[in-house]
């Protein structure tokens, strides 16, 4: 039989496998270390790398220290807290509310330290200021508001009781009175009532004949109401205006004698007669023109 050529395609020959002896302890094979030591009596290169058990279980046998690192110094049964006091960790409740029963104690604590020093603000005086920082007194301006608010109404009921006239202010007078008087007086109303009988005496009725008593007898109770004057049962002529002449009206109605000579209409009567007079003037001078040439 011809040999076969030697090349890339030639095969080695296996090795028979060694068989161990029957006292040998069991042997793990692991063909890819190159680094493990050759079991004794092998000088193969080529041969896998047998190591035993008892040495590998040596090598990765776990130490004896623990791997731990202590980061905390200290008691280690003080609990750990956070930033504000607080336990950290799982907690229970009976220690939750011991936690804050004991965080309120000592808040109390404070705050009474700080009452006592007076450095709390309890039952201070409010400081008011305004827009620019400067402090404001409060009682002042409300009592600079309310004089300001009764001089106002001081004010306005001066104005209007001007407003009205002598006549409307006595019948609001006598009006107030009568209802005083009215609630004084009983509800019952007899025949003998004095008050009764005199406004009946003074009702006009149609067709009385001494009717003219009582007008002459209200007339003279308007002349005293108004500021005339009688004397002997005679009206005596009342009181004109003899002050500078006063503007003219449509109606010729004279001013009072009480005037004070300020005119407080709207203007409307000047405006109308200067209107008037200035219409009759444009006629004067169209029938002029139209007459100058005859």
């Amino acid at each position: 039989m011809a040999d076969r050529p030697a090349g890339p395609a030639a095969k080695k020959p296996k090795k028979p496998k060694k068989r161990l002896p029957a006292n040998a302890s069991t042997l793990v094979v692991d063909d890819d270390a190159d680094d493990w030591m050759q079991a004794a009596g092998d000088n193969d290169e080529d041969g896998p790398v047998v190591a035993g058990v008892d040495e590998a279980a040596a090598r990765f046998k776990r130490p004896e220290e623990s791997g731990w690192v202590t980061l905390r110094e200290g008691d280690p049964t003080r609990p750990p807290r956070m930033e504000d006091g607080t336990t950290a960790g799982l907690q229970t409740g009976a220690s939750i509310r011991a936690d804050n029963e004991k965080k309120l104690r000592e808040q109390a604590s404070r705050m009474a330290a700080l009452e006592a020093r007076n450095l709390t603000g309890k039952d201070a005086e409010t400081v008011y200021r305004d827009k620019h920082g400067r402090k404001v007194d409060i009682a002042a301006q409300l009592a600079a508001a309310e004089a300001e608010q009764r001089a106002k109404d001081a004010k306005e009921a001066d104005r209007l009781k001007w407003a009205r006239g002598h006549v409307q202010q006595e019948a609001a007078k006598s009006r107030h009175q009568r209802l005083q008087d009215e609630s004084t007086t009983p509800f019952a109303v007899y025949a003998d009532d004095a008050e009764r009988d005199s406004g009946l005496r003074d009702r006009g009725r149609w067709g009385d004949p001494m009717a003219f008593m009582t007008a002459a007898k209200t007339a003279d109770a308007d002349a005293d109401a108004a500021g005339g004057r009688k004397r002997r049962g005679r009206r005596l002529p009342r009181a004109v205006y003899k002050g500078p002449p006063p503007p003219a009206n449509r109606f010729g109605i004279a001013p009072g004698y009480r005037w004070d000579g300020v005119d407080r209409s709207n203007g409307f009567e000047k405006q109308y007669y200067q209107s008037k007079h200035a219409k009759a003037i444009t006629a004067e001078k169209a029938h002029m023109w139209s007459t100058e040439n005859m």
